[in-house]
C-alpha cells in the first residue's frame, strides 16, 4: 500500500511538472545580460555582411537556451548558430567567434542592441526572436496549468503575434507555410480563414483578460494589464476593418473597455484639433482608445487618426484612402501600383548639405521608376536635406532631421503635400520629436497636439512649437475632460507629463503677456487635477513652481516645492530609465533647482532648510 501510495505521488509529480511547463522550471538570464556576455567576450568587427552590424548578428531565445546568429538579413541565409547559453546545464558556453580585444571593443556595437520593445519581448517571452517563436510558445504551453504571470502574459502575446502573423510579416518572424495568402482588397478573408485569425487573436484576448483578473498591477510594454487588454480588443477591430469590413470589425467592440483616464484621454486628443483633422499618433495609447471613443461613442469622428508605425504598411495606406468612422479619407499621389512594387521602402541622401530642394522635387523624384534593367538597385537618393514647401498662400523652409526616408516619412511628407492648406493637420504630443521631421518650428502646441502652421516660430525656450494663448488656454480650460485622473497608473506617465508641460507653457506665455489670472487659473487647475497623490511630481514641476513665484504666490510655491522634495528623497519616480544620469543625479538636480528658486525669491527659511537637507544627502 505504501509503494502504491509513493507511485501515486511520483507520477502526480511528474505530470504537475509536464504541466508547468519548462519556463516555469529555467531561469533563463535577461537579454541584457547574454548581450553583455557576448560582446564582453567575443569581436565582431569581421562579421560577413553587408548591412551593417544590427542587421547582420541576432540573438534568439529558443527552447535549448539563447543562440547567437549571423545571417544575411535581407534573405535569411544564415552564415552561423551557436548555441550560446544552454537549458541542459544552465550556463554559458564557449562559442565560435573571435575574442574581443577588449572589453571596450565592442561598446558602440553592444547599445546599438539596446531596443525596448526586444528587451521587452525577449524578457517576457519563453521564446523569442526567430521565425515561427510565437507558433513553439504556443505548442510547447498551451496546455500547461499554473503558469507563473509572466509565462501566462508571454503566451497571450504569442496568441498576439501568431495571429498578426496570419495576415502579414510586419514583424519578420512568421512562418511562411502558415501565413494566409490574401487578395489586396477588403473583405479579403473567406469565412474559415476568418475563423482561423479569430480564434488565435481571441486566445490572446482571452489570456489578458485572465491575467487582468489575477494581477490588474502586472506591468506590460504599453502599461498595466487593462490598457493591453483593452487594445488587444482594438487591435482586431482596426484588423477587420483593414482587411474585412466595419460589419466584421464593429463585432470585436466591447463595453466598458478602457478606463475614465483614458477615454478622456482620448476625447482630449481629439477635442485638441479643429474639424476635418489630420491627426498622426505612433503608439498604441494614443491611437487605440482614440477609435474606440470614435467608434463606440460617435465622439469627434470627423478626426482622422493615422498611426505612423502602421503608415509603414501597404494594407493600411490603402485602407486610409477610404473613408471610414465619417472621417475624410487620405489623398496620396502615391498609387497602390507603386507600392505594390516595394519602390518606396525608403530614400537616402546625398551629401549636399547647402542646396534646397523643393516637396515637390522630393516626391517627383520618389515617383520615378528605375528602368535601367541591368541594376537591380532601386534605394532612390535625394539630393538634400533642406526642403523648401512653397504655395501662393505660404513658404516653410525647413532641414529634414533624419538621415533616411522611411515609407511612413515619404507618406507624412506626401500628405502634407497634399492636404496643407486644406485640412488642419496635427501630431500628438507624445510621439517622440523625431516623428517631427525637422518641422519643429512650424508646430503650435494645441491641447495635448502639435498644430502644422504656416507660421515659423523660433524655439529660444528649447521647447517644440510656438503658443498661441487664446486657443490652448480655450481648449485646455474649456474643451478637456479629466475624470479618471485620481488613478495611479504607471502607464499614465506619459500623457501627464504631457500634460503638465502643457500646462507650464501656457501659463509661462500668460505671465509674459500680463495675463496674470488667466496664468494663475491655469496653474491652479493643474495642481487640482494632477496633484502629487495621483501623478508624483517631477521635473517639470520645477517650471511650474517658477510661475508661482511669478505670480508672487509664495505660500503655493512652498507648499508645492515640499511636495517635490518629498517625491525627490522618497524616490517616487523613475525618471532616468533611458538617460546617462543616475538616480542620485536626478534627485540632487532636483533639490538643487529647488534651492535656487527659493533663494532667488527671497525665501531664506526654506532655502536654509535644503541646504542642510543637501549637505545630509552628501
Amino acid at each position: 500500500m505504501i509503494l502504491k501510495m509513493k507511485l501515486v505521488i511520483i507520477f502526480l509529480l511528474f505530470m504537475n511538472m509536464i504541466c508547468h511547463g519548462q519556463q516555469n522550471k529555467i531561469s533563463y538570464p535577461s537579454y541584457e545580460n547574454v548581450l553583455n556576455n557576448f560582446f564582453e567576450k567575443y569581436s565582431v568587427k569581421d562579421l560577413p555582411g553587408r548591412y551593417g552590424i544590427t542587421d547582420e548578428l541576432k540573438f534568439e531565445k529558443k527552447s535549448d537556451g539563447w543562440h547567437v546568429v549571423v545571417c544575411d538579413a535581407m534573405n535569411n541565409n544564415v552564415f552561423k548558430d551557436e548555441l550560446f547559453w544552454s537549458t541542459e546545464s544552465a550556463s554559458f558556453l564557449k562559442i565560435n567567434f573571435e575574442s574581443a580585444a577588449d572589453t571596450k571593443e565592442n561598446k558602440t556595437n553592444r547599445y546599438a542592441f539596446d531596443d525596448n520593445w526586444k528587451i521587452h519581448n525577449f524578457n517576457i517571452c519563453p521564446y523569442y526572436g526567430y521565425i515561427g517563436w510565437d507558433w513553439d510558445v504556443i505548442e510547447d504551453f498551451k496546455n500547461s496549468n499554473n503558469l507563473s504571470d509572466s509565462v501566462l502574459f508571454g503566451l497571450g502575446r504569442a496568441y498576439s503575434s501568431y495571429a498578426s502573423n496570419l495576415l502579414n510579416n510586419n514583424t519578420g518572424y512568421a512562418l511562411k507555410k502558415n501565413q494566409f495568402v490574401l487578395p489586396n482588397t477588403r473583405n479579403c478573408m473567406s469565412p474559415q480563414q476568418l475563423e482561423t485569425y479569430r480564434e488565435y487573436r481571441h486566445a490572446a484576448i482571452n489570456i489578458y483578460k485572465k491575467l487582468f483578473e489575477r494581477n490588474p498591477q502586472f506591468e506590460t510594454i504599453v502599461g498595466e494589464m487593462a490598457i493591453k487588454y483593452s487594445n488587444e480588443n482594438l487591435v482586431s477591430f482596426l484588423d477587420l476593418k483593414i482587411y474585412q469590413n466595419e460589419e466584421e470589425a464593429r463585432k470585436e467592440l466591447k463595453p466598458g473597455l478602457y478606463t475614465p483616464f483614458y477615454i478622456n484621454a482620448a476625447k482630449n486628443y481629439l477635442n485638441s484639433c479643429e474639424p476635418n483633422a489630420i491627426l498622426f499618433t505612433n503608439g498604441d495609447n494614443d491611437t487605440y482608445p482614440l477609435l474606440y471613443v470614435q467608434a463606440m461613442y460617435g465622439f469627434r469622428t470627423d478626426v482622422l487618426v493615422v498611426n505612423l508605425s502602421l503608415l509603414n504598411t501597404e494594407r493600411y495606406i490603402n485602407y486610409m484612402r477610404h473613408p471610414y468612422a465619417g472621417a475624410v479619407p487620405l489623398s496620396f499621389s502615391f498609387t497602390e501600383q507603386e507600392l505594390e512594387n516595394k519602390n518606396l521602402e525608403y530614400a537616402l541622401f546625398a551629401k549636399n548639405e547647402e542646396s534646397e530642394i523643393s516637396l515637390s522635387d522630393v516626391l517627383k523624384k520618389l515617383h520615378e521608376v528605375n528602368n535601367d534593367q541591368a541594376t537591380t538597385e532601386k534605394i532612390k537618393k535625394i539630393s538634400s536635406r533642406n526642403f523648401t514647401f512653397h504655395t501662393d498662400a505660404f513658404l516653410l523652409d525647413w532641414k529634414y532631421s533624419k538621415s533616411y526616408l522611411s515609407l511612413s516619412d515619404i507618406l507624412v511628407l506626401d500628405i502634407i503635400h497634399s492636404h496643407m492648406g486644406k485640412r488642419p493637420i496635427y501630431f500628438a504630443g507624445t510621439i517622440g520629436g523625431e516623428n517631427f521631421l525637422g518641422l519643429k518650428n512650424y508646430l503650435s502646441l494645441e491641447g495635448i497636439v502639435y498644430k502644422l502652421s504656416t507660421q515659423k516660430f523660433e524655439n529660444s525656450d528649447y521647447y517644440t512649437g510656438g503658443i498661441n494663448t487664446n486657443t490652448l488656454f480655450n481648449i485646455v480650460i474649456n474643451n478637456f475632460e479629466w475624470a479618471g485622473m485620481n488613478t495611479t497608473s504607471k502607464s499614465k506617465t506619459l500623457i501627464c507629463k504631457t500634460l503638465r508641460l502643457t500646462f507650464y507653457r501656457l501659463a509661462y506665455e500668460l505671465i509674459k503677456e500680463n495675463k496674470l489670472d488667466s496664468a494663475r487659473q491655469v496653474l491652479n487647475m493643474c495642481f487640482e487635477t494632477m496633484p502629487d497623490n495621483y501623478e508624483p511630481f517631477d521635473f517639470i514641476t520645477l517650471n511650474l513652481i517658477e510661475c508661482l513665484y511669478a505670480l508672487h504666490d509664495t505660500t503655493k510655491a512652498v507648499e508645492i516645492s515640499r511636495l517635490l522634495l518629498q517625491s525627490a528623497i522618497n524616490g517616487r519616480f523613475d525618471e532616468v530609465k533611458s538617460t546617462s544620469s543616475s538616480s542620485t543625479d536626478y534627485k540632487q538636480a532636483i533639490m538643487g533647482g529647488l534651492r535656487k528658486l527659493a533663494y532667488n525669491n527671497n525665501q531664506t527659511s526654506f532655502a536654509t532648510e535644503l541646504d542642510q537637507i543637501i549637505y545630509y544627502w552628501h
